[in-house]
């Protein structure tokens, strides 16, 4: 069984028997964190308890109250780069590759996962609904590229658009997610990454990156490639693309070839995402009042006796925003 497969199977096992519901204002005791946990298989891991999870706020460790695993058909806005840089040159298929791993969502059967797209460059450029065809959205991607008027084009407002993204969500719905699907440079955007980070965090809305970028060191990536990285994993999302032994990566002067592998190792990591949309744990924290404005994270999973377990993977938001935050302006 592929992981897309396992992923539907996971999902449409117990969606039936849970409602959507939606986020409730924080009451000011208590936040809720959205965590998954997945075992070397990339499987998720779906039978831990709270006192399997250890978390620190700010270095210092706080109180798990309790800890549920959910499914349900989580919701994601595909927010597709059609930018100039976009393009590539002479012998690149960037935009290939960019619109298969679009075109692999649209390939989940619905309802399982509601799926929306937005395309964009200095503007957003287009945009498909969660009660739009899922036909509608292929006929369209297929034509991308395919005249001088459809081909990428223009600066990239890339926050700006997944700021967009995030209000094509609303009414927000716990597990809702964006998936931006990109080479991370953004040049004419009017939102600052640290004000979408706070929306993100406000709305409880994960990010998730398909990252067109070269195989180098994170520390050496472009300032705005390490903001919208950063803001992947502040928000409890995960960053795809990069070096990795079973997932995507692009090395020298970034030859983005489109091949059997190419596109085996997008529906692999396709499949990777749906089930971290899917189902996760929902962490409920104790708020002791504010905790200063950084609100870093961390957390482990622990075994019965209490030592961190070195055979599972976990994914949670790095920062979170607490009752009593300033809000922050443009």
């Amino acid at each position: 069984m592929s992981l897309i497969q396992f992923g539907l199977l996971f999902i449409a096992l117990t969606a039936s028997a849970l409602a959507q519901r939606a986020i409730e204002a924080p009451d000011c005791t208590q936040d809720a964190l959205i965590v998954n946990v997945l075992d070397l298989h990339d499987k998720p891991i779906d039978n831990l308890h709270k006192n399997n999870f250890r978390v620190k706020l700010n270095r210092t460790e706080i109180d798990v109250e309790a800890a549920t695993y959910q499914v349900k058909p989580g919701r994601i806005v595909v927010a597709l780069d059609l930018s100039g840089s976009m393009a590539g040159g002479p012998g690149h298929d960037k935009l290939q590759v960019a619109r298969t791993a679009a075109e692999a969502m649209t390939s989940v059967p619905a309802p399982q996962v509601p799926i929306a797209l937005l395309a964009f460059s200095a503007k957003v450029e287009k945009t498909f609904g969660f009660g739009q065809s899922r036909s509608a959205i292929v006929d369209w991607l297929s034509t991308i590229g395919a005249t001088p008027s459809a081909a990428p084009h223009g600066t990239t407002a890339l926050f700006d658009a997944i700021a967009a993204a995030d209000k094509m969500l609303e009414p927000y719905q716990e597990g809702d997610a964006i998936y931006a699907i990109t080479d991370g440079q953004d040049d004419h955007s009017v939102i600052t990454a640290k004000k979408l980070e706070h929306e993100l965090q406000r709305d409880r809305v994960r990010l998730y990156l398909f990252l067109l970028s070269d195989r180098i060191p994170f520390e050496e990536l472009q300032a705005e490639v390490r903001d919208v990285a950063a803001l992947a994993a502040n928000t409890g999302g995960f960053v795809f693309g990069r070096s990795s032994n079973n997932l995507l990566s692009w090395a020298g002067d970034t030859h983005y070839e489109f091949n059997d592998r190419i596109k085996q190792n997008i529906e692999v990591q396709t499949g990777l995402l749906i089930v971290q949309i899917g189902g996760f744990y929902r962490i409920d924290i104790a708020n002791t009042g504010r905790r200063g404005t950084e609100s870093r994270l961390s957390l482990h999973v622990v075994d019965e006796k209490g030592k961190q377990r070195k055979d599972v993977a976990v994914t949670f938001p790095r920062k979170i925003l607490l009752c009593g935050e300033p809000q922050i302006s443009q």
